[in-house]
């Protein structure tokens, strides 16, 4: 049997996730990983037969002292994500009124963007259960409907139900302000580098610097993906709002 046959994907995925679920650093990881990898490529039994379920297994394996990972969200990153989302919200906004010359900013619209914010510091404080749930939301086509949809639903609703307008503001500067809030966090971290000092998993024989250099990779363009999404979709309310 090959590599993937006897160490299949999801039981890799699950390892480890559990793994980093119980702060185990990059390096045990990898270490770890490689060890079943080894193990089942001489006895020729698939990683199931040999250690059972993935996350069980991970949960009894001893792990020798060693430097644990970082939080999986630093404060830091989480208020960037905030203002970045804030700067979305506030560009699709800007948007919509773009073809009329103001937006205005609807009750909706404003409570919307809190959610969002107590959102984040929720899911934060239980990145674990977080963690879990999204990992196996992303198995099952219908659980993860019925995680995602509830969260849009509500949003969707208090923006349609709350549509008392409270202010009208011009577009132009409404959407500059939507655009620095949106680019300016991952103009920052891109900058400073902050986004690619993570804690990479890698194998015992790996060489950690051409670890690194491909997770920094990643790492530079996650720190865009906000900005990346924010375009389109603001080009969308533009024209949406130019057809009515």
């Amino acid at each position: 049997m090959t590599e993937e046959q006897l160490v299949p994907r999801r039981w890799r995925d699950d390892f480890i996730l559990a793994l980093r679920l119980r702060d185990a650093a990059g390096a045990q990881i990898g270490d770890a990983l490689a060890q079943v990898e080894s193990y089942c490529a001489e006895s020729g039994d698939t990683a199931a037969e040999a250690f059972g379920d993935a996350r069980e297994y991970a949960q009894a394996l001893p792990l020798a002292p060693g430097p644990v990972a970082g939080p999986a969200v630093a404060p830091g990153q989480l208020a960037r994500i905030g203002i970045a989302v804030t700067g979305m919200l506030t560009t699709f906004a800007a948007a919509s009124g773009w073809a009329a010359g103001a937006a205005t900013v609807t009750a909706g619209q404003v409570v919307s963007v809190a959610l969002v914010l107590v959102g984040a510091v929720l899911v934060i404080r239980m990145i674990d259960a977080v963690t879990r749930l999204i990992t196996t939301a992303a198995r099952s086509f219908w659980l993860g409907l019925a995680v995602v949809l509830p969260v849009l639903g509500v949003n969707v609703a208090v923006v349609l139900l709350l549509d008392q307008p409270l202010v009208e503001i011009p577009a132009e500067p409404m959407l500059a302000v939507g655009l620095v809030l949106v680019l300016a966090p991952s103009i920052w971290e891109t900058l400073s580098g902050v986004a690619v000092d993570a804690d990479v998993v890698a194998g015992p024989f790996d060489d950690p610097e051409d670890v690194h250099r491909k997770n920094a990779r990643s790492a530079k363009i996650a720190t865009w993906i906000i900005p990346i999404m924010t375009a389109p979709a603001a080009l969308l309310f533009a024209l949406a709002a130019a057809l009515r």
